[in-house]
């Protein structure tokens, strides 16, 4: 019989697999060590170059033994249990030291028992995530709940703290944060502002719940600021994120419905994984490893980003229909600190017919963008550029992840008016916030 630990697992799968999609999420992967299967992770999600990798486990406890009078031990088996967790990712950090090649199953492809060969140095960023469950009846009353759960393991192996914080969570409070996530980069975005302000300097914090700093993330951009420079914070009421989604739930419904929808981008991803359906070639893996490249970097865009992105490649895409075959194309440049700071976004329209064609037209974006990135300054902290192309006729696509060599700079053209044009573009969607867009303040 499967056990609750087995169950929640799954669980916790369908829940990624759900908000983020199943092309990204991996259950139970697993790496050869001295010729025995370990466990990659529970789940991972992999969206390159960040790789998020979560142990789940389930504690037979209830909150009752937490709240009684034995608490206190039954809290210190729950610590336990989240170190034990947290050794688990030795493994993976052990074969990412050695830059091994595993094999990931190909979940793009459905019901495929097919593997792909994935060499770990693709790899630049682990994120590590511990989410524990327990039997909590009590959990629907925020007064009620247990909130004596660390955000974060405090003792973990040498091999791991490299990573950064090890983030743990209860696993009920896990889903409610990513409902209100959409993107794999706007988790990503949150859990590095989650461990700045945890760990990013010595502060007081007084009456910690995971939920209340969510909702201090989510509502207001200055106040969370504000909170991060401050040397004590005390967390006042458990029930503030059920009140504000409450209070705010027309704009959350709207914000839904802005932000949650699949839009182009979607459908582009959906267009290169038919394409890898139907590539039978002997560079298949080649194939795989490009898609994951150009996929995870894609995943990586926040909520704004990717809806930005979209639209403006929609409305090329309108402009070629509506005046024939051209090459059209923009920037993706944020000012904020995504989880990509080091890339750049050039997508477009282009007329190709071959792949020969298609890399012609992606020399000319590339040499643009290079452009852009030297008069703008940007050349010393951007160290790679996706090109994306739909074609203008078929709407097939072509994608290429190019990392920036010194000397490709010698084919950047010199015209900064046009390049400073083309730079004020690519920027005057990120100041935005969601909630700026969902209450009709940009005309984003």
């Amino acid at each position: 019989m499967e056990g609750l630990g087995d169950i929640r697992e799954a669980e916790l799968y369908d829940a990624l697999c759900r908000r983020f999609g199943r092309n990204c999420v991996y259950h139970s992967p697993k790496i050869r060590v001295h010729r025995q299967q370990k466990e990659l992770g529970d789940v991972v999600v992999l969206a390159l170059p960040y790789m998020i990798v979560f142990q789940s486990k389930w504690k037979k406890m209830t909150s009752e033994d937490l709240h009684g009078d034995k608490g206190d031990l039954y809290k210190s088996r729950l610590i336990k249990t989240m170190q034990k967790a947290a050794c688990q990712f030795k493994e993976l950090a052990s074969s990412l030291r050695q830059n091994v090649i595993i094999e990931l199953p190909q979940v793009w492809f459905p019901e495929s028992d097919e593997t792909y060969q994935f060499p770990l140095e693709l790899v630049d960023h682990v994120v590590p995530v511990v989410v524990v469950d327990f039997e909590d009846k009590m959990y629907d009353d925020p007064d009620a709940r247990f909130e004596g759960v660390p955000p974060v393991v405090t003792e973990v192996p040498s091999q791991v703290k490299s990573w950064g914080a090890v983030h743990s969570f209860i696993l009920r409070d896990f889903y409610r944060i990513i409902n209100q996530l959409f993107t794999v980069g706007d988790l990503l975005y949150w859990l590095k502002e989650r461990e700045k302000f945890l760990c990013g300097g010595k502060r007081s914090i007084v009456g910690y719940t995971e939920l209340t700093l969510f909702a201090m993330y989510l509502e207001n951009d200055s106040s969370w600021q504000t909170l991060n420079e401050a040397d004590c914070v005390f967390f006042v009421g458990n029930d503030n994120f059920e009140r504000m989604t409450r209070k705010m739930r027309k704009s959350f419904a709207k914000r839904q419905k802005i932000f949650g929808q699949r839009n182009l981008l979607d459908a582009i991803d959906d267009t290169m994984v038919r394409s890898l359906i139907m590539d039978e070639t002997p560079s298949r893996n080649e194939s795989i490893l490009s898609y994951l490249m150009c996929q995870g970097r894609l995943l990586c865009c926040t909520a704004i980003s990717k809806r930005a992105m979209a639209l403006k490649l929609g409305s090329y895409l309108c402009c070629v229909k509506r005046g024939g075959d051209g090459f059209r194309g923009g920037f993706a440049i944020s000012d904020k600190p995504i989880p990509l700071m080091g890339t750049v976004f050039y997508y477009g329209v282009a007329p190709y017919d071959t792949k020969a064609s298609a890399l012609k037209y992606f020399a000319r974006a590339y040499a643009r963008t290079l452009a852009v990135l030297r008069d703008q300054g940007l050349d010393k902290i951007t160290k790679e550029v996706l090109v994306l192309f739909v074609q203008s006729r078929t709407h097939q696509v072509f994608c290429l992840v190019k990392k920036i060599e010194e000397k490709d700079y010698c084919q950047a053209p010199r015209n900064e008016i046009v390049s400073h044009a083309m730079y004020s573009l690519a920027k005057q969607n990120t100041k935005f916030s969601e909630w700026d867009i969902v209450r009709g303040e940009s005309c984003a």
